[in-house]
């Protein structure tokens, strides 16, 4: 079977240091690039109004921009400079394999819309879970692995983004990430809600989940029922691929601030964040005298009601419920991390002794504002073991929501799975 294969890419070249767009086009005999006799082009020109994304093709009247003879591939990019320089916009191509000029009849005709604005990033997509206690509250989640292969993706293909006049002593500059939560739900859909003006909609001839990828991947590119490929679009005013940010259901911004969960200093542990922000305002080796991590003691003016922390137990760690059960923990209210509330693993989270239920608990997965230990089974949660004991290699999220009455109720999951949710024992964020 004879097909033109089209391939867009964005392509990192590490010799340069640049990043380019790649269009790719290969004739395809049974799946074996061969040569061809000519391959035709209408490229993205107001001549044929083809920069829109629904305006017929047509090589009618021997109109085209492009040909190549005797060939098996094309290439174009936006490095490259004239006819090979890859324009935004709709691209039409067709092929001949006998050698004639006309254009009339060309087989495997097919059209690619290359996008004015690209994607810094092809994201997973995010973990969706529930409140498996109460069913009222759902959580979207990014894994941790996905915001470290995000970080690196910025870190070598965009260096030079948001980089300004202001830099430090060591020339670097500084970048926040906001990461935006989009969301469309059922009751908003047009079909069923006929009150809504600007109620969402399935994409057009849409034939399922699995056969259909527009609803699954958004914005993706889309073989429609005439073979045309075309990067998926339910355009709003200010031309975004994919759904409609002006008709979603709900926008929600998220701020990700990474703390350490363990540090290691002339071999000493430093296992929260009271003992860390002590140790780095302190050891000017860090030469970081002049930042501050978030406290927690209240001498902060930024007070913060919903957020949340995860913690990753290295590969290395062993959790063990001896007599002194170690832990990895992120924050407890004193220095010796014996009273008050504390997030994160002591012992192997699951006291079966007659303290279980006791403030003087010493295997716990988080202890509350009162020194409540709350358990969980962590073999539950896809934790393994080395032979009786727990490893490391998983995380650990805590999320904190003010709740009606004005208290902090705590959404606990280890590796995205819901654990339990514990009522009114949370704190905000000094």
């Amino acid at each position: 079977m004879s097909v033109l294969d089209i391939s867009y890419t964005i392509i990192f070249d590490n010799e340069k240091k640049i990043s380019y767009k790649k269009l790719g086009i290969y004739y395809k005999n049974y799946n074996m690039i061969q040569d061809i006799s000519s391959i035709f082009v209408i490229k993205p020109s107001k001549r044929y109004n083809n920069y829109l994304k629904d305006t017929d093709l047509s090589f009618n009247n021997n109109e085209y921009d492009l040909s190549f003879s005797n060939i098996s591939s094309i290439e174009f990019s936006d490095i490259l400079k004239n006819d090979m320089k890859l324009l935004p916009g709709k691209w039409t191509f067709g092929y001949r394999n006998d050698y004639l000029s006309n254009t009339t009849d060309l087989s495997g005709v097919k059209s690619v819309f290359i996008p004015y604005r690209d994607f810094l990033y092809d994201n997973n997509e995010p973990l969706l879970t529930r409140d498996q206690d109460n069913y009222n509250k759902l959580f979207l989640n990014i894994n941790h692995l996905e915001l470290f292969n995000f970080y690196n993706n910025n870190k070598t293909n965009f260096f030079s983004l948001g980089k300004d006049n202001g830099v430090d002593s060591s020339g670097n500059t500084h970048l926040k990430t906001f990461l935006d939560f989009i969301l469309w739900f059922p009751e908003d859909e047009i079909s069923i809600n006929l009150l809504k003006t600007n109620g969402w909609s399935l994409p057009e001839n849409y034939i399922g989940v699995i056969a259909d990828k527009r609803m699954s991947e958004t914005p993706t590119y889309h073989t429609d029922q005439n073979g045309n490929i075309t990067l998926y679009e339910n355009l709003s005013s200010f031309n975004e691929p994919g759904f409609r940010y002006d008709n979603a259901s709900h926008i929600g911004r998220q701020f990700y601030i990474n703390y350490v969960a363990r540090m290691k200093i002339d071999n000493s542990h430093c296992n929260n964040i009271y003992s860390q922000y002590d140790l780095i305002q302190k050891d000017t080796s860090f030469n970081f005298i002049d930042d501050k991590f978030i406290k927690f003691d209240g001498t902060e003016d930024d007070d913060i009601d919903n957020w949340e922390l995860e913690i990753y137990i290295l590969n290395d760690t062993i959790l063990e419920n001896i007599t002194d059960p170690s832990g990895v923990f992120s924050y407890s209210k004193t220095p010796e991390e014996k009273t008050g509330i504390l997030f994160g693993i002591r012992g192997d989270g699951d006291d079966q002794t007659d303290m279980r239920d006791l403030s003087g608990s010493k295997s716990y997965i988080f202890r509350d504002i009162d020194g409540n230990p709350y358990h969980a089974n962590l073999r539950l949660y896809g934790v393994v073991k080395s032979g009786d004991k727990y490893k490391g290699g998983f995380t650990i999220r805590y999320k904190i929501r003010k709740n009606e009455i004005n208290k902090y109720d705590v959404y606990i999951f280890i590796n995205d799975n819901f654990v339990k949710k514990v009522d009114n024992s949370g704190c905000k964020l000094d």
